[in-house]
């Protein structure tokens, strides 16, 4: 049983608890309780910053104490005692608990108390540094009670309860499993669930690994009370079929990467060596790559690479090998020690393969891994950048000429000589020399040429014979480079000379003495006796002259070089002429003349090979530097040169000139054949002139001109400045500066003076010996004021007139100087700072301490705004460390957060008054801004700008450490570890060190004072290391091991310290089956592509899927449709190795099918999955078409028409190419979609007039790589000679045309550019519309019909037209010619509704013969036209009417009367009359079968009998007049005579 005692209270005794003599037997242990009991607080954690509301939950929390209830609040209370800062049991450091009613409450069953808010750096018994995921033992205190003996060493009663953990909590991940690459799509998303995860305590940066793999986080989303959730994005990186832990760091803004660092995994190829194990060399010209050279074509030997991580591959089960050209090629790997750096590397050997020679070969190693089946899951490759070259390298060959004889030794550098070559020899041109030494190192050969294989003066192509076996030629190394049989020539000696010729000169150079030791054949006079050299114009080819026969006697060996002396120069044609040596051998044999002159070359350090006339080399002046000379009117310059002299163009004093230019020209004294002097003309200041000599006196032979051959020289009228020292001061000015120049000695220059823009030239001091001007600058009252174009003006008594202009504002490179008024900063450090700050920020400079200030002060503002600002307010002016040119900045501690930047600037104060007029937007305060112009260099006076007014210059300080470097240590790994460079294996394991600047941020002495964790977690790229490791405070450095990482991948290293994750941040890896959630996250296959992507609907194709991670499973199933559609049917599938599955499909219909594969884990117990019964299902975006044709539309085909079909099906989209068989016959066929294919093509002859309908068989031809695939139709096509059914509707009226739709059978195919009409009898045809479509449904078979239209004919298009029943009819363009349809249908032409509108006249005489004009509408098309005269009745018969019938006229263009529009004439019958008698009048427009009536009758006149006076007796017909009579007569006349004419 559990009971309590409760405290001692008014009328209740007290109860005494005794302790227990010995534990109570099982099964009812009894547990004593006095006093209060916890049994919970939940939450159990909380924000780190404090605030949240926590419940103490129990009993007895009021029970027995003699407190007013109304005080129990006063005399309870709550601390949280931190167990790092605290023994076990022991609360000496603790964080009291408000009690203000908002944040305090107590009942019996429950105390609610808010966690205080978080004090940092502080250590009192009443506080302390809480840190993130510390535990505080919570202790509830009860002052009114004695003092408990269960926590003595605590003031007054206090009651040990739960833990309260400072730490976010993460509950859940969705989805908790993903692919394991590659890198998931867009929708693989995840989101994170749980509490707290924003804290003001730390920033908001969060980092989600999912194993040791960083996943990309986006977003926070804090909600109203609890900041729950997390949402990223998944990168891959996991291993299939195996559960991660997830792990949520927060705060990760404390992070810091090595810069220019980075860490590869996976083997790395250094260098291949050559064939005897040497280091290829590197020359970005012959072998920039840095290829190895020599490899023998018939292979087998062993290619050394030199790399790092081999080893990783080298044991089982894992596997590697060499590749050349993409071949396998046999490997191996062997240990040795590196010399350079003592470490044991291991050294893989390829053996290289047969290729032939000249080959350049690509050299791959491939890595891979096996699965448990013994089969290799994956390949990965590492490319060398070097390539193996199967022949040997020329570089140089010396020497690159000799005598024709042979026999001169000669050396050729390359590489690739040594190695598999049987034997070397250098060939000169076709012929080999004696076999040649090489050097150990393969890339000197020592050879000679042939004996007595050369030809005089000719060039040959130089090349290397390696081996004799490879063919008539063997194997031979090719060059550009080529040996000179015979003579050189390269210079002539002295190399210039006076006009006139007859000196002395000689020739330089090899072997004009050729073959003076052989005479064998081929060259059987091989003794040089005569020879001859001829002088020639450089840029014409005249010849000057020749010189006399020479022979041995002439040339002269000295020194390794031959001269040929003897040689007088010819005279030259004109002043500065140049001349180049021809040398003709006048008794040697060759076989084209040409080859008997050798010309001599000019030297590269010259332009000319021989030169005529003076020569003009360099000047000399008091004040010359850089080719100019300054000076003035009457400065003397000196010339340097040769042939000065020269007789031909030296006529004495006064001969030679000097031009300056445009200034004129000079004479010149002559001192001697290679000196003369001349004084420069009068100039302009400051002006710049090119210098040249003439030779031009009228008495010379010539005349002539020289320069400078170089580089022109120059004369300056007047010094130069050059410089300012100091270009800055105090703003209120008057301090002295000096002006530094050259040439301020010259020109007579008695005083200089600086020149500013103030009208009034301050005093200055000149020293023409230093060439410096010194004097104040102006006074200033503005900051940031700028002076440009700093001058000096010179005073001298030789400027004359000009003086007002002798002055000075650019230097040589036409800069201009500039003066600055204000302080000037030059640098700023340290520029990265602890965090945690106390350090100081020197700044130096000039101007610190002008008299315009009078304080300073130092800004430090924040590059985030969220972020403090830090603006110091210390006033620097009277501290001990501020000087004119260092102030020294103290920045706070703990001011910054993570990952702050601040914009550092110094900044002063001014009192204003005058000095505020400047700046007027800084107030009373200054500090540097940039300029806003720059001054231009141009020659001007001095002016003023503003140097300032543009953005604030400032330091960038950044807070936090900086790595300084990171070192690699031995691993864990495999055997052996990776040289000492950043290598690490795939598979992890590599110990790094990585030091940084400053760390002690984050570790502390003092044990119970500690800053976070005093550890550090290492990244590497986007992964972590798999644990934390310490930081060392003594050397500012944190050892971690490398995880395991991507094949041949390089990333950065970095350290994330004091990381705030805690197990309550993280969702632990199971993997016990009989735990129901066991796993926190599962990495699942991948699957990339599909063997083929379509199969036949009768299966049994093998479909491979590649993808990876398969070898995690033991068996898998090939899923195909969706769940979703209820079309998924599966098969059984093969795992062939980690990246290949393999099903054989089932038969199915056709359709496309999205392709699934299930793995699954198997136990020796059961078959059941593993992961609680599931499989892993791997939805692999691929998908399967089981192809074929499921129909064809249209069924019905017209014979008459070029075929035109759709075959229907699926998974044409698979297919290259495409044909039809329709009735036997080949035609095109197009693929419209992934279901249906178009076949057309000419009309098919399948049926005649005596079988109108055939049933024919549709395929279809689908190609694929090549092969062609046949599909069936089960439906078979019609084909059939068009018919037409029905027509709607039946009539149409004659004066308008209507749409009239025929329906029928075999109409569509027709060709739409073709001809086509609707027939309605003989001999009228109208357009037929052959846009031809289906109507009805597939339910009513009778209904479903085709159409073709086309619009009635009318009287206007075919006058010929009349009403009644005609025959409808169609023609198609079929076989030949036009041909109708088999069938035809009635078509009935009606006159709706003719009207008469009027007659005239309207009456006649008894007698008859009076033409009547019938005018009204819709006349025409009439099969008999009649005008009724009388009573018609019922009778159908005509015959038996009494009235009468005349025949009428259609008049079709109508009269004038009518407007042209139709009447009908007819001619009035006789009826005798006794009085005027008025009768009907009609008309028939279909031979009396019906009559349109007239309102209007016809009236007969009686003809009045003549008397014995000839007076009639009558009157003449009503309403006529005379005139009328007469007009009456004149239209019917004229009626009639229109109806003759028609």
């Amino acid at each position: 049983a559990r009971f309590r005692v409760g405290f001692s209270a008014p009328g209740r005794p007290a109860v005494l608890c005794p302790a227990l003599p010995r534990p109570p037997p099982p099964p009812y242990p009894l547990l004593y309780t006095c006093g209060p009991v916890c049994s919970s607080v939940p939450p159990a954690t909380g924000k780190l910053s404090g605030g949240n509301l926590v419940t103490i939950a129990g009993s007895g929390f009021l029970e027995g104490r003699s407190t007013a209830g109304s005080s129990f609040a006063a005399v309870t209370s709550v601390r949280l005692c931190l167990e790092r800062l605290n023994e076990r049991g022991q609360c000496e450091v603790f964080e009291p608990v408000s009690k203000r009613f908002a944040d305090f409450s107590i009942s019996n069953d429950e105390i609610v108390f808010r966690v205080p808010g978080l004090r940092q750096g502080v250590r009192t018994p009443v506080g302390g540094n809480r840190l993130f995921g510390d535990v505080a033992r919570v202790f509830v205190g009860f002052e009114d009670v004695p003092a408990n003996a269960l926590a003595s060493n605590l003031n007054g009663s206090y009651v040990e309860c739960s833990e309260y953990r400072f730490t976010p909590v993460v509950d859940s991940i969705s989805p908790d499993r993903l692919e394991a690459g590659p890198p998931p799509g867009s929708a693989d998303a995840f989101l994170i669930s749980g509490r707290d995860f924003n804290d003001a305590a730390y920033n908001t940066d969060v980092r989600v690994d999912i194993g040791v793999v960083r996943q990309d986080e986006v977003a926070l989303y804090p909600q109203i009370d609890a900041d729950t959730t997390i949402v990223g994005q998944a990168a891959s990186g996991g291993q299939s079929g195996r559960s991660e832990a997830v792990v949520v760091t927060f705060d990760t803004c404390n992070t810091t990467v090595a810069e220019g660092v980075s860490l590869h995994y996976g083997p790395r190829i250094d260098l291949v060596l050559d064939p005897v194990g040497n280091e290829p060399s590197l020359s970005e010209d012959r072998n920039p790559r840095q290829d190895s050279w020599g490899w023998h074509p018939a292979g087998g030997q062993d290619v050394r690479v030199l790399g790092a991580g081999f080893e990783e591959f080298d044991a089982e089960p894992l596997d590697l090998h060499c590749l050349v050209d993409g071949v396998p090629v046999a490997a191996r790997l062997e240990r040795e020690v590196v010399p350079e750096t003592g470490f044991d590397a291991t050294v893989l050997v390829c053996v290289s393969p047969p290729r032939p020679f000249g080959t350049e070969a690509l050299l791959e190693v491939e890595f891979g891994r096996v699965c448990a089946s013994g089969e290799i899951d994956s390949r990965q490759r590492v490319v060398a950048s070097q390539r193996l070259r199967y022949e040997a390298r020329i570089d140089t060959v010396e020497p690159s000429f000799g005598v024709t004889s042979g026999g001169t030794p000669v050396t050729v550098t390359g590489e690739g000589f040594v190695g598999a070559w049987s034997d070397y020899a250098c060939v000169f041109g076709a012929f080999a020399s004696p076999p040649a030494d090489v050097s150990l190192e393969g890339s000197v050969l020592r050879c000679e040429t042939p004996r007595e294989r050369g030809q005089f003066n000719t060039d040959v192509a130089v090349s290397v014979l390696l081996s004799p076996e490879g063919g008539d030629e063997g194997f031979r190394a090719l060059s550009n480079h080529t040996f000179h049989y015979g003579p050189v020539c390269l210079d002539v000696q002295p190399n210039n000379g006076r006009i006139r010729g007859g000196y002395a000169v000689s020739l330089v150079g090899y072997g004009f003495l050729d073959c003076v030791d052989s005479d064998y054949t081929p060259i059987t006079n091989c003794e040089i006796e005569n020879f001859v050299v001829h002088w020639r114009d450089s840029e014409t080819g005249v010849l000057l002259g020749s010189s006399q026969r020479l022979g041995v006697q002439d040339v002269l060996g000295d020194f390794g070089l031959e001269y040929i002396l003897n040689l007088t120069m010819p005279r030259a044609s004109q002043c500065q002429q140049h001349a180049y040596a021809t040398i003709e051998y006048l008794n040697v044999d060759v076989e084209e003349d040409s080859q008997r002159f050798v010309q001599c070359s000019t030297p590269p350090e010259r332009t000319d090979f021989f030169h005529y006339g003076p020569r003009f080399e360099r000047q000399l002046s008091t004040y010359h530097r850089n080719g100019v000379s300054y000076g003035w009117d009457g400065s003397a310059i000196t010339f340097l040169g040769s042939n000065f002299q020269d007789p031909a163009v030296f006529a004495g004093a006064g001969s030679v000139q000097c031009r300056f230019g445009e200034r004129g020209l000079r004479p010149a004294f002559v001192v001697d054949d290679t000196q003369l002097t001349c004084q420069a003309p009068p100039g302009i200041w400051n002006e710049v002139v090119e210098v040249d000599l003439r030779w031009d006196s009228p008495s010379a032979e010539l005349k002539c001109v020289a320069q400078r051959e170089v580089r022109g020289e120059l004369f300056h009228y007047g010094p130069v400045i050059d410089s300012v020292r100091p270009d800055r001061g105090a703003v209120a000015g008057l301090e002295p500066i000096t002006v530094s120049g050259f040439a301020f000695g010259c020109c007579g220059i008695e005083e200089a003076r600086c020149m500013f823009p103030s009208l009034d030239e301050l005093e200055s001091v000149l020293d023409a010996d230093a060439e410096t001007v010194t004097c104040p600058v102006p006074p200033n009252n503005n900051v940031d004021r700028q002076i440009n174009n700093i001058g000096v003006r010179f005073l001298s008594g030789v400027f004359g007139v000009q003086q007002g202009n002798a002055y000075q504002t650019t230097t040589e490179d036409a800069d201009v100087l500039t003066y600055f008024y204000g302080p000037r900063i030059t640098s700023v450090t340290p520029t990265a700072l602890r965090l945690s700050g106390g350090q100081r920020v020197t700044v130096t400079g000039e101007g610190f301490k002008d008299p315009y200030f009078d304080g300073v002060y130092c800004d430090f503002l924040a590059e985030d705004p969220s972020h403090p600002s830090d603006v110091g307010t210390v006033d620097l002016f009277r501290s001990p460390q501020f000087t004119d040119t260092q102030i020294v900045c103290e920045v706070k501690h703990f001011n910054h957060p993570c990952g702050a930047v601040d914009h550092f600037r110094p900044r002063w104060h001014r009192p204003c008054g005058n000095k505020c007029n400047h700046r007027t937007e800084l107030g009373e305060w200054y500090y540097r801004t940039e300029g806003t112009t720059d001054p231009s260099n141009q020659r001007l006076l001095p002016y003023y700008t503003d140097a300032g007014g543009g953005d604030p210059i400032t330091e960038r300080l950044e807070y936090g450490p900086v790595i300084l470097e990171v070192t690699p240590e031995e691993g864990d790994g495999p055997a052996g570890s990776p040289q000492p460079t950043l290598q690490s294996w795939t598979s992890g394991g590599l110990r790094v060190t990585v030091r940084a600047d400053d760390l002690s941020d984050w570790v502390t002495d003092e044990e119970d004072n500690a800053f976070g964790s005093e550890h550090a977690l290492c990244l590497f790229g986007d992964r972590r290391a798999a644990e934390l490791s310490p930081i060392d405070r003594t050397t500012h450095s944190v050892t971690c091991v490398a995880p395991p990482g991507v094949f041949g991948s390089d990333v950065s290293v970095g350290l994330l310290l004091d990381p705030h994750f805690t197990d309550a941040t993280t969702i632990a890896a199971l993997e016990d089956p009989a735990i129901d959630d066991v796993h926190a996250f599962h990495w699942t296959p991948f699957a990339t592509a599909i063997s083929t992507p379509w199969g036949s609907t009768a299966g049994h194709e093998t479909l491979t899927i590649d993808g990876g991670g398969f070898c995690a499973y033991e068996s898998v199933v090939c899923v195909f449709g969706d769940d979703a559609f209820e079309n998924q049917f599966s098969v059984e599938g093969d795992i062939v190795n980690d990246n290949t599955v393999q099903c054989v499909t089932p038969p199915h219909a056709v359709g496309t099918f999205d392709v699934a594969l299930d793995f699954c884990i198997t136990t020796e117990l059961s078959a059941e999955c593993r992961f609680h019964g599931e499989v892993d299902r791997v939805r692999t975006g691929l998908t399967f078409t089981y192809a074929g044709v499921t129909g064809i539309f249209p069924d019905e085909l017209s014979a008459c028409a070029d075929l035109d079909l759709l075959v229907l099906g699926n998974g044409f989209e698979r297919f290259d190419s495409f044909q039809c068989e329709v009735a036997g016959q080949r035609t095109l066929a197009q693929r419209v979609n992934d279901t249906a294919v178009r076949c057309f093509g000419p009309q098919l002859f399948v049926v005649d007039h005596f079988e109108p309908v055939e049933c024919n068989t549709v395929a279809l031809l689908a190609t694929d790589n090549l092969r062609v695939h046949r599909f069936d139709a089960e439906t078979r096509v019609e084909f059939g000679l068009p018919q037409l059914l029905r027509v709607d509707p039946e009539q149409a009226d004659v004066d308008r045309s209507s749409e009239i739709v025929i329906q029928g059978r075999y109409f569509q195919g027709a060709d739409e550019d073709g001809s086509y009409s609707c027939v309605f009898g003989d001999g009228i045809e109208t357009e037929a519309d052959v846009s031809f479509r289906r109507i009805g449904n597939d339910d009513d078979d009778d209904a479903l019909r085709e159409v073709i239209r086309c619009r009635s004919p009318t009287l206007r298009s075919h006058p010929q037209l009349t009403v009644g029943r005609r025959t409808l009819e169609v023609k198609f363009d079929c076989d030949k010619g036009q041909e109708s349809t088999t069938s035809r249908l009635p078509f009935t032409f009606v006159q709706s509704n003719p009207v008469i509108e009027g007659i005239f006249p309207d009456s006649g005489f008894e007698t008859g013969g009076t033409s009547i004009t019938v005018f009204g509408t819709n006349f025409g098309g009439g099969t008999g036209y009649f005008c009724s005269f009388g009573e018609v009745d019922d009778d159908d018969d005509p015959r038996n009417n009494p009235n009468q019938l005349v025949s009428a006229v259609y008049v079709a263009e109508g009269i004038e009367e009518s407007n042209g529009d139709p009447v009908l004439v007819c001619r009035s019958p006789a009826n005798r009359i006794d009085r005027t008698t008025s009768v009907d009048f009609r008309v028939s427009l279909d031979a009396g079968k019906s009559f349109v009536d007239s309102e209007v009758p016809f009236t007969y006149t009686n003809v009045p009998l003549c008397n014995e006076d000839g007076d009639s007796d009558a009157a003449a017909p009503r309403g006529l007049s005379s005139r009328a009579l007469l007009l009456a007569l004149l239209m019917l006349s004229l009626s009639l005579a229109a109806a003759l004419r028609m």
